[in-house]
């Protein structure tokens, strides 16, 4: 019975989607996030402790739960224009609100779907955004193009969790299994440790291919990063190893 109950709940909240993704530009309570990027299917809480930010959260709660995420793109600014937060954020469903000291509440929210920022609407007691729904995966890409990027994402992301094997534990079985190419890409994308800008770069890319190209060069170029630290690593303890020989040899000799 209770899992019954949570399908339909399942069901009826994916109804909800697809009816937002429909209905064209949307106006939700907004939040500008420092220093983070959430990602369509991605579960993350986080303090607020701006007030604007404090009502647009309780706004989202008393209607739909949706809140419009969008990063900052200088993480001091106290009140960001629409020209200091970048284009693309992510429509969030705000699952649980926990109030903390004094005005501080933290937030748990699941990221929804990837949308483009049109305006910041007049002000308000809080932030509203409005805000188009990008639809996922409306370019036309051949079966056999689409085998090759999930054969060379799966290859990139496999030399990397032989350089960070504890990162790779936690979803190369999903990376392996998943024949979705946007899932893919999201879930590596939330799931290694990128500053938030490179996240956002993923985020920002609309079309697959885009997203495909932006997240195999931060791959390569992570594994790249740690292969030269870990040569340099070798060739510092070879080092240290011969002069706590020669050391040794010269106490030795006295």
């Amino acid at each position: 019975m209770e899992q019954k109950r949570e399908n339909e709940a399942e069901m009826e909240e994916k109804r909800e989607i697809d009816s937002m993704k429909e209905a064209g530009p949307l106006e939700l309570p907004a939040v500008t996030l420092r220093g983070m990027t959430i990602l369509p299917d991605m579960i993350i809480h986080f303090d607020l402790s701006r007030e604007k930010s404090v009502l647009a959260v309780e706004a989202a709660m008393m209607g739909s739960q949706r809140l419009f995420a969008v990063t900052q793109k200088d993480p001091e600014d106290q009140d960001p224009e629409l020209e200091q937060v970048y284009p693309v954020g992510t429509i969030v469903m705000v699952k649980q609100v926990t109030r903390l000291t004094g005005a501080m509440v933290r937030v748990l929210v699941e990221g929804i779907s990837r949308a483009k920022i049109q305006a910041f609407l007049p002000e308000t007691e809080f932030l509203t955004a409005q805000v188009i729904h990008m639809e996922e995966g409306r370019e036309q890409i051949d079966e056999i193009e689409k085998e090759a990027m999930l054969g060379t994402l799966k290859e990139e992301f496999a030399k990397y969790t032989t350089c960070f094997p504890k990162i790779g534990a936690t979803i190369s079985k999903q990376v392996e299994e998943s024949s979705d190419l946007g899932y893919i890409l999201d879930q590596i994308t939330i799931n290694i440790p990128l500053p938030y800008q490179k996240k956002q770069q993923v985020l920002s890319a609309a079309l697959l291919a885009e997203r495909f190209q932006t997240l195999t060069a931060l791959l390569i170029n992570e594994v790249e990063i740690a292969q030269i630290k870990n040569r340099l690593s070798v060739q510092v303890k070879k080092r240290l190893d011969q002069n706590q020989k020669e050391y040794i040899l010269r106490e030795q000799m006295r």
